[in-house]
C-alpha cells in the first residue's frame, strides 16, 4: 500500500524557506514599484510561456505512456 503524501511534505524545510523568501520578495517588488511594469510584464510573459510549454510536454508524455505501456 502506498504511503500517504501530504501537501506540506512536498518540500523540505530549506525548500519552504526559499519559497517563502521568493514570494515575499515578489510581493515587495510589486508593492514598492522597484522595477518597471514593462519588466514585470516581460517576465510574466516569459514565465507563463515556459510553464505552458512544460505543461504541454507533460501532457504529451502522459498520452505517450497511455499508448505505449512498459
Amino acid at each position: 500500500m502506498p504511503e500517504k503524501n501530504y501537501p506540506w511534505t512536498f518540500f523540505d524545510l530549506r525548500g519552504w524557506c526559499i519559497m517563502t523568501f521568493m514570494i515575499t520578495l515578489g510581493i515587495y517588488i510589486r508593492h514598492t514599484s522597484w522595477v518597471s511594469p514593462f519588466f514585470i510584464a516581460f517576465f510574466y510573459i516569459g514565465l507563463g510561456s515556459a510553464l505552458f510549454l512544460t505543461g504541454l510536454r507533460f501532457f504529451y508524455f502522459y498520452l505517450y505512456s497511455l499508448r505505449c505501456p512498459k
